[in-house]
């Protein structure tokens, strides 16, 4: 999802990540 160099791309990416691991990332608050 984005493009590289998109931020929120980029946070949705790690968040869906954690995510799978069972983890909350900071940046999920933010979203």
């Amino acid at each position: 999802m984005g493009t590289p160099g998109d931020p929120m791309g980029i946070a949705m990416d790690e968040a869906r990540a954690a995510a799978a691991r069972g983890e909350v990332p900071v940046g999920a608050v933010l979203l």
